[in-house]
């Protein structure tokens, strides 16, 4: 079980792993070529992450708040934080 600690350690993770696959898209790697990073992004960091925060009592807005507020790129690098976003990762879509 995932502590408060551990929780804002992988938030930093995600934070790094978010802004470095924002640069990589930014210099022109081809989106496509991204994919394997985009996924393993999603499904062993944020949802980890989320899965985490609604055990804690949090809804689908406030989390994308937390992620908006601290300007990590969406995984599209592009897109905003919205309760849908954060909802499809939560359920694997």
């Amino acid at each position: 079980m995932m502590d408060e600690k551990e929780a804002d350690r992988l938030l930093n993770e995600i934070e790094t792993k978010m802004n470095g696959l924002k640069f990589k898209i930014e210099i022109g790697i081809p989106f496509k070529k991204l994919e394997n990073e985009r996924r393993q992004i999603k499904t062993k960091y944020l949802r980890t992450w989320i899965r985490y925060k609604r055990k804690e009592g949090f809804t689908y807005q406030h989390i994308g708040d937390i992620l908006a507020e601290r300007n990590i790129p969406t995984l599209s690098a592009k897109g905003k934080w919205g309760s849908r976003t954060i909802h499809n990762i939560d359920t694997g879509k």
